[in-house]
């Protein structure tokens, strides 16, 4: 899978979350914390894990 699937899979599993969280305990609080939660993991993965530019990585710098 690409990241950029894991994300959109990840999207999706917000659906689920709010459906229980705020039509089985209607607590709004808990839904958006958790969405925070999933998005917070979901970026860090994709930062993580997630292709990335070549080059500026200073590896050809000479030491001081």
């Amino acid at each position: 899978m690409t990241p950029r699937t894991v994300a959109a899979v990840a999207l999706v599993v917000l659906v689920p979350l709010w459906a229980y969280t705020l039509l089985g305990s209607g607590a709004l609080y808990e839904a958006v914390m958790s969405t925070v939660s999933v998005g917070v993991i979901v970026y860090s993965l994709y930062m993580a894990f997630g292709p990335h530019e070549a080059g500026d990585d200073h590896s050809d710098a000479t030491p001081r």
